[in-house]
């Protein structure tokens, strides 16, 4: 009987499993936001780190993601491979490295600890969104990748991502 229980347990969880990596991100949020139980919160969370971005809304909803639960983000966006996405992660990468100099702009000593936080996810999503940009290898982001050459927490992962997008233009300023 016990045996039985355990064999049920396990298929029901590894079903389970199986569905919530086939959901987008925006189902994902879209649950996270409806959700009372604390055990389906932290399944849908580990999910996102699970799941692939499909669509340019995937990626918008990642972003969102990102804010709040930037390690599974940062997971998620790491998997993109598609180039075709590029625009959208050029997007967001703007937005989180916007979000970075707002936190920045407010002084050091002026911080609370949320701003410290959002300074914090702020700068390691700018840094994932930028190594992303260079792995889907397309040229349209450097523009951008330029932008952020003058940057001082950005300017390190610029550099790198327009090497490996072979940007020889950009050399004099890195």
């Amino acid at each position: 009987m016990n045996k039985l229980i355990i064999a049920f347990t396990v298929i029901f969880m590894s079903t389970g499993a199986y569905a919530q990596k086939h959901k987008s991100l925006k189902e994902i949020d879209k649950e996270l936001q409806q959700t009372k139980s604390t055990t389906t919160a932290l399944a849908l969370i580990e999910s996102i780190g699970e799941t692939t971005p499909e669509t340019d809304e995937d990626v918008a909803a990642l972003g969102q993601l990102m804010d709040k639960y930037p390690t599974q983000g940062q997971k998620a966006l790491a998997r993109l491979k598609d180039p075709k996405r590029a625009k959208a992660v050029m997007k967001e990468c703007d937005r989180q490295a916007e979000k970075l100099k707002t936190a920045r702009s407010k002084g050091e000593s002026n911080l609370t600890v949320k701003d410290r936080q959002d300074y914090l996810n702020g700068y390691l999503n700018s840094a994932a969104t930028i190594d992303t940009l260079s792995k889907l290898n397309n040229k349209d982001a450097i523009p951008l990748l330029r932008s952020y050459l003058q940057d001082e927490d950005l300017s390190r992962f610029a550099s790198i991502a327009l090497g490996r997008l072979g940007d020889t233009e950009s050399l004099d300023s890195i």
